[in-house]
């Protein structure tokens, strides 16, 4: 029994020998065949360069989704601070229009009242046109803060029309690239 695995041995070299030899000669042959060599290594190298290509326009493309998320959440929250400005510049304009009808509304009340009656509406008139001073700084305080945010969100919308701008031509490369 012994020889009979000898011979299961050798024939398995023999075969694994030949499985070799014709691999070697399939392997010298395409060496000797250099078109083909040089085929498969510009091949190689073409998809190099694509995998290359994908990543650096990958990376980019995550790179610029990020700049205009983040430009997205700086302008909404530069809008509600717009709006939020708006909306105290109307009030304090509303009050002082208020405070100017009533000032108007005293003056016209005051050669028909008695003269005790008369230094209170005075003094109040007084009071009112230095509340209406103070109204008016606050308005200009208002309206400089409102067209300063104004200017921040047209500032940050060119930002973003930019950003988004970038996407597109990147997209449009790539899809070039794959035609």
């Amino acid at each position: 029994m012994k020889p009979m695995w000898t011979a299961v041995a050798i024939a398995i070299t023999l075969g694994a020998y030949g499985a070799v030899r014709a691999q070697t000669q399939r392997v010298e042959s395409n060496q000797s065949d250099p078109p083909t060599m040089t085929q498969l290594l510009q091949e190689v190298r073409a998809l190099r360069l694509a995998i290359e290509r994908s990543t650096v326009a990958g990376t980019r493309a995550q790179l610029l989704l990020g700049r205009l998320q983040m430009q997205e959440a700086r302008m909404a929250t530069l809008g509600h601070q717009v709006q939020e400005a708006r909306s105290r510049l109307l009030d304090i304009q509303r009050n002082r229009e208020n405070a100017m009808s009533e000032i108007k509304q005293m003056t016209d009340a005051v050669d028909r009242v008695t003269p005790d009656e008369r230094r209170a509406i005075e003094e109040r008139l007084e009071q009112m046109k230095r509340s209406i001073k103070d109204m008016q700084q606050r308005e200009r305080d208002f309206q400089s803060e409102y067209d300063g945010l104004t200017q921040a969100l047209s500032t940050d919308e060119a930002r973003w029309v930019d950003f988004n701008q970038r996407l597109e031509d990147l997209e449009r490369s790539l899809a070039v690239e794959k035609q």
